[in-house]
């Protein structure tokens, strides 16, 4: 196998480098045997970093190219396809019968739809996992303890646009009743239900 030398980038702004160096010097190194394990893995990572940038249907391609500088080494050229930023275009649910779809969708913080022409509205996982989690705390602080999304769809439609549905059960609303205190020495009871 060669050594790898250097690397170029293809089909992206310069504004991009400073980032995708990062990435491709955490996976090969100057002077290094270049394996196709590394080469995937730098792929990967290169891929990852567009997806979350909202570019779901990035392509990267590696090149080598022999370098004339060093013996037995190569130059790879890392052409990327970034293809069109995906927007999220409705974030809809079933079985919230006690709460609008509204309420619901705002705790959702990193995963919009886009409900405006230049809004954000990018389907990153990680950030869409969390967001799901708010969505039931949210549910927790009206009282019902017992909600759950039993099932959640992401696709894409005819626009290639992303739509992500999600099937909740809304649960009972629980109540406080009666409230007793035990241990409490130095203020009565009706001091501590007050407070």
């Amino acid at each position: 196998r060669p050594r790898f030398a250097r690397h170029t980038f293809r089909g992206v702004k310069k504004s991009y480098h400073d980032d995708l160096n990062e990435i491709v010097n955490k996976y090969l190194i100057k002077g290094t045997i270049i394996s196709e394990n590394s080469l995937a893995s730098c792929r990967q990572a290169l891929g990852d970093y567009f997806i979350e940038k909202g570019y779901l249907d990035v392509k990267v391609t590696v090149e080598e190219e022999a370098d004339d500088q060093l013996v037995h080494a190569v130059k790879l050229a890392f052409n990327i396809n970034r293809g069109k930023k995906i927007r999220i275009a409705s974030i809809t649910f079933a079985g919230n019968d006690h709460v609008k779809a509204a309420k619901l969708r705002k705790p959702m913080k990193e995963t919009k739809h886009r409900w405006k022409l230049f809004s954000g509205s990018k389907l990153i996982r990680p950030k869409y996992e969390d967001d799901k989690k708010k969505v039931i705390a949210y549910y927790n602080t009206l009282g019902y303890r017992d909600s759950r999304i039993l099932r959640d769809s992401v696709w894409r439609d005819k626009n290639g646009r992303v739509r992500i549905h999600m099937d909740i059960t809304e649960g009972n609303v629980y109540y406080f009743r009666n409230i007793t205190w035990r241990g409490n020495y130095i203020f009565d009871e009706a001091t501590l239900s007050r407070v």
